[in-house]
């Protein structure tokens, strides 16, 4: 299997304690058959704990896309594929209830 693209991106951030809501997807072919590994995590903002990553309930579960594609398209139809999954992703975090807020209003 041929290494196609393998990504992380930083979708949102939520607090207490603060923690980055990340999708993941790895895309391999091999012939004409793609195979993008999508997943997503949340990990502490902290440098030191950053590898610890947990999957709250909300977000949805890691899912395997499978394409035939030409070898040329490759590393665009994986972008493609984990563009969709990112919206899916930041979707499904739940609207923040911001402490600053009701402190500033109580």
């Amino acid at each position: 299997a041929g290494h196609v693209i393998s990504t992380i991106e930083i979708i949102d951030s939520i607090d207490d304690p603060p923690r980055e809501v990340c999708a993941a997807a790895e895309g391999t072919l091999e012939g004409a058959t793609l195979t993008v590994e999508l997943d997503c995590f949340v990990r502490p903002v902290d440098l030191r704990h950053k590898e610890q990553h947990s999957r709250p309930p909300w977000l949805p579960a890691a899912q395997v896309v499978r394409e035939s594609v030409d070898i040329t398209e490759a590393a665009a139809v994986t972008r493609d594929i984990f563009r969709g999954w990112v919206s899916k992703v930041r979707s499904s975090i739940p609207e923040q209830k911001g402490s600053y807020a009701t402190e500033i209003y109580n």
